[in-house]
Formats: structure tokens, C-alpha cells, sequence
């Protein structure tokens, strides 16, 4: 029988190659993984992006009806409905138009933020760059509520404030609905 003392015994050359495949079906397994995750997660954010964009398009309307008022003659008014929503109204002599205020939805921005953080971090800095923008957003809201309950003569210094903010919010996010969708954000939904 030859020796050939350099060479692994079978046993050893078997257990590293079965710790080889194991490692990269793992790696595999993981990286599919992610990726779903990632796909879900801008599936998510697309979602909400598309509910805040309706915020946007509720405020813009009610900013240019508050510039294009007629102080004399219209009252602006919020009160509370019967389910404990904002309701945004304005009294004139045409009559009374009333829509409730929508609120800045974040649910998925606060629960996946830090899930982001390790999944792809390109995006994680786009949904930093959002939950800000929201939080002017909803602070354009409240100012909103706030300033019709002191009075009228806030409104159009609000307005014009809010005109040029809900343009910044606007731009992140579409950038983050381009970055989840590879669109531009159009659509909008009304939950």
C-alpha cells in the first residue's frame, strides 16, 4: 500500500465539501430572502406613497380655495364629526362645501423603517428623507385646524407657507415611489 501523506483522509474532504454546500444554499436561501423582503417592503411604501399623495392633493386644493377667498363674505370652519374626523368647511353665500381632512398615513414608514436599515440601505435613506416630509405634512394639517380656530386672518399667510412646503413634500415622495416603483406617482389612493 503507497501512502501519500499530504492528501485528507475522505472522511475530511467529504465534511468540508458538505460545510461548502450547506454555506452557499444558506447564502442563497438568505439572499432570496431579502430579496422578497425588498420587494414587499416597496410594494408597502409604494402603497402609502400613493395615500399620502391624496394629503397633497386635498391640501393644495384647500390652499388655493383659502388664497382665492373672499374673507367678506365666506366663513371657514373646522368641526369634528360624529366618528371623530376633522371636517374642513366653508360657508358662503353659494352655499356650504364641506370635505372631511385627511389624515398623513405613516403606518408603514414607522413599522419598516429600521427593518430598511438592513435590507437595502439606498432605500432606507429615501424613507428617512419621507418621514420628515410627513411630519410637515401632518404639521401642515394641524396648522391647518389650528388657524381656522384662531382665526381668519391666518389663513393666507398659512396658505402661502403651506403652497411652498407641500411642493418639498411632493418631490420625496415621488422619489421614493420612483425608487419603489420605477413610475412617477400619479395615482392616489383615498384611505
Amino acid at each position: 500500500m503507497i501512502e501519500h501523506p499530504n492528501i485528507l483522509p475522505l472522511t475530511v474532504v467529504a465534511a468540508i465539501a458538505i460545510f461548502l454546500a450547506r454555506e452557499i444554499l444558506e447564502a442563497i436561501r438568505r439572499f432570496s430572502a431579502n430579496r422578497r423582503k425588498r420587494h414587499a417592503l416597496r410594494l408597502l411604501l409604494a402603497a402609502e406613497c400613493e395615500r399620502n399623495q391624496w394629503v397633497i392633493k386635498w391640501m393644495r386644493e384647500k390652499v388655493k380655495r383659502i388664497e382665492t377667498s373672499d374673507v367678506d363674505n365666506e366663513v371657514i370652519q373646522i368641526d369634528k364629526t360624529a366618528t371623530g374626523y376633522d371636517r374642513f368647511n366653508i360657508i358662503g353665500p353659494k352655499g356650504t362645501s364641506s370635505a372631511p381632512i385627511p389624515t398623513v398615513k405613516t403606518a408603514a414608514l414607522d413599522r419598516y423603517l429600521f427593518e430598511a436599515a438592513s435590507v437595502d440601505a439606498k432605500l432606507f435613506g429615501r424613507m428617512e428623507d419621507v418621514v420628515s416630509h410627513l411630519a410637515t405634512l401632518a404639521h401642515l394639517r394641524e396648522g391647518l385646524i389650528d388657524h381656522v380656530s384662531e382665526g381668519q386672518e391666518w389663513l393666507k399667510p398659512w396658505a402661502e407657507y403651506a403652497r411652498e412646503e407641500l411642493a418639498d413634500v411632493e418631490l420625496a415622495i415621488s422619489t421614493l415611489y420612483k425608487a419603489c416603483t420605477g413610475k412617477s406617482v400619479t395615482p392616489h389612493q383615498v384611505r
